[in-house]
């Protein structure tokens, strides 16, 4: 997508991700859309079930992780790049 202010993409679960600690995006707000499946996504708050249809925010700098069979589908704004996703072993606190 040519549009620097957003992106968006499908990601499909299979398990725990990440398998290990907790993922980050330093620098983008991600809206999550479960378009199939269901499973738990695990923030520094609280773990959440979630299913078909259900709807996420994340925020910049939160550690989270899914768990589930799923389809999600993914917007990010500012646009996503690589270089701002993180994978932690820290525990939230």
């Amino acid at each position: 997508m040519p549009e620097p202010s957003i992106s968006g993409t499908t990601a499909i679960i299979y398990g725990r991700y990440p398998e290990k600690g907790f993922a980050v995006n330093t620098v983008c707000h991600e809206l999550a859309l479960v378009l199939s499946g269901n499973g738990f996504i695990s923030t520094a708050r609280k773990k959440t079930a979630i299913e078909l249809g259900d709807c996420i925010l994340i925020q910049p700098n939160e550690k989270f992780y899914w768990d589930g069979h799923m389809a999600v589908f993914i917007v990010c704004t500012p646009k996503w790049k690589p270089q701002q996703h993180k994978i932690t072993d820290v525990k939230p606190s």
